[in-house]
């Protein structure tokens, strides 16, 4: 029988027996640090729109941007596109049990949407007006985008019709987290035929990005006031403190092309391991996106050639993968967009 649920740590508490301020001697989101000139960025009147894949993304990537676009007078959004409720081993951690229900992913799930309130909070965006979340299932969005690609793109139109961003600020499609590495599919398909293009900039929570598009360096109060923000992520540092902590850094770099090339590989399992595996699941294939008899974008699976697997059909996009998935999550490849098919956006 599961243990009962058990409640996170509780906030530091101060020696009078109030609970600790997270933001003692944190200057206010959107002050300056005296004597430092701001870097290039955002601009009052600018509209930013930020996909999160889960609840934390928007801090360890763009804690810092966030904070930028709040200073400068610009407008801040963050679309998160799944609920976080698929991270199981913390869960099973903190909550001392095996076995996780419908229920307990819902449970958590919720949890960490109140992690990211507060994360936003800490960040000085208002959750109740500037969060959006599209309702995604954690690490499903690639089975749930290629099973019916027109709903899973709804949530999004909408938005992009509703915000109407002049920035978009994304995952690039080499990620290897298959969550985050479909994010410019989804952006790309559903920016067709509003007439809109903002300025796009990738960022590689797992890898390297260029900064060809925006590159800030974090003053030591934007910096605090980011991993103050990251605190608020509890359920994720149980286990990898460390790690989110060297993720969520004092530089942010993104590039301007979301299918460019990384700086350095993305972090996951070695492709080595991924590729034994492919081997033993038997065969590999492609995921192709093209279109149907009336334009809609449709997701198809086609075996890969056994003598030349690197050599992939023609669609829109494309993305190598085995054709049974084992309890990994880490991708072995990214989405590719197929020379012929435009690039969404301006650029930065």
């Amino acid at each position: 029988m599961p243990y009962p649920a058990a409640t996170l740590a509780a906030p530091p508490v101060h020696e009078s027996g109030a609970p600790a301020d997270p933001l003692a001697g944190v200057p206010a989101a959107g002050a300056p640090a005296r004597g430092v000139a701001p870097a290039a960025g955002p601009r009052a009147g600018e509209r930013w729109l930020v996909l999160a894949p889960h609840p934390d993304d928007e801090t360890i990537a763009t804690g810092g941007l966030l904070q930028r676009v709040r200073a400068s007078g610009a407008v801040a959004h963050v679309a998160l596109l799944t609920d976080g409720g698929g991270d199981t081993w913390p869960q099973r951690c903190l909550e001392r049990r095996w076995r996780i229900g419908a229920a307990d992913r819902a449970r958590w799930a919720r949890r960490r949407r109140d992690e990211c309130d507060a994360a936003l909070r800490v960040l000085g965006l208002d959750p109740r007006q500037d969060l959006s979340a599209l309702g995604g299932e954690d690490g499903a969005l690639t089975a749930a985008f290629c099973a019916d690609p027109a709903t899973a793109l709804a949530p999004l139109r909408s938005l992009l019709r509703r915000f109407a961003p002049t920035d978009v600020v994304l995952p690039a499609a080499d990620d290897r987290h298959p969550d985050h590495n479909l994010a410019p599919v989804l952006l790309a398909l559903a920016l067709e035929g509003t007439g809109r293009e903002p300025r796009l900039h990738a960022f590689r929570v797992h890898g390297g990005s260029r900064g060809d598009s925006l590159r800030l360096e974090l003053t030591p109060q934007e910096l605090a006031r980011k991993r103050a923000a990251l605190a608020c992520h509890a359920t994720q540092l149980a286990l990898s403190r460390r790690r989110f902590t060297a993720l969520a850094g004092e530089v942010e770099c993104f590039d301007s092309d979301p299918f460019g090339t990384a700086l350095r590989r993305s972090s996951g399992w070695p492709r080595a391991l991924e590729a034994l595996l492919g081997a033993l699941a038997g065969r590999w294939q492609w995921r192709v996106v093209g279109r149907d008899a009336s334009g809609l974008p449709r997701v198809e699976s086609v075996d890969a050639d056994s003598e030349d697997p690197g050599n992939p059909p023609q669609g829109m996009f494309v993305k190598l993968e085995a054709s049974r998935r084992g309890p990994w999550i880490y991708d072995a490849h990214g989405w590719r967009r197929q020379p012929d098919h435009p690039r969404p956006g301006a650029g930065g």
